[in-house]
């Protein structure tokens, strides 16, 4: 995060970016607990830097990082990571150089994901069989789309955000202006991340607050 914030915004945006980062509340709850959502969070940074890198510095070689951190996302959290990285990256993507996201080094980078991604599942499968499937594709993935859908579901995961960004979301709130400017990358990227997270995990019926962790 500090790196990806020096190369944005300047030196001391680094210093800040991490500082703010690693005193945000959600990260001094959840960061020590065995729980998927916290080095997810790393693999969604790593996609981001990367995408940044070859797309405002002209480096498409760094999309090759974007498969990895989407390989990464894919076996810590499920299909749900590689979404949310093919959704950040790829969305950054479409507005700012879309020709890049047409390119050997996007479908390399999707080569690259599948390749270190697929092959625990797989193995996973043929060891398990059917406990795999009830249990990973039944119970953790599929289930989460069978309850209700209600507005209090939705009112937890963003209001999680919110306490899980203090003692720091009056600065997220004062930034909410610059959305008149979205096409600008300094604000599309975080943007595009934020949205990523929120978003998809606004789908499924069922929901944490700690699904907005990594967009914090």
């Amino acid at each position: 995060v500090a790196s990806l914030a020096r190369r944005m915004y300047g030196e001391r945006a680094g210093l800040v970016a991490a500082l703010l980062t690693a005193t945000a509340f959600g990260w001094i709850r959840y960061a020590r607990l065995a729980m998927m959502d916290a080095p997810m969070a790393l693999g969604l940074a790593i996609a981001a830097y990367a995408t940044w890198r070859a797309s405002e510095e002209g480096r498409p070689r760094w999309l090759l990082a974007v498969g990895a951190g989407a390989a990464m996302d894919f076996l810590l959290k499920g299909p749900v990571g590689a979404v949310l990285v093919l959704l950040l990256s790829g969305g950054f993507l479409a507005v700012r150089a879309p020709r890049l996201l047409a390119s050997r080094w996007a479908a390399l980078a999707f080569a690259l994901g599948a390749a270190l991604g697929l092959p625990w599942y797989v193995a996973s499968f043929a060891v398990h069989g059917r406990a795999f499937y009830d249990f990973f594709v039944v119970s953790q993935n599929y289930d989460r789309f069978m309850h209700p859908w209600t507005l209090r579901g939705e009112a937890t995961l963003l209001a999680g955000f919110l306490v899980f960004t203090l003692p720091w979301t009056f600065l997220f709130a004062g930034s909410l202006g610059a959305l008149r400017r979205w096409r600008e990358p300094g604000i599309l990227l975080p943007l595009a991340w934020i949205a990523a997270v929120l978003l998809t995990f606004t789908i499924p019926s069922l929901k944490w607050p700690h699904y907005g962790l990594g967009a914090i």
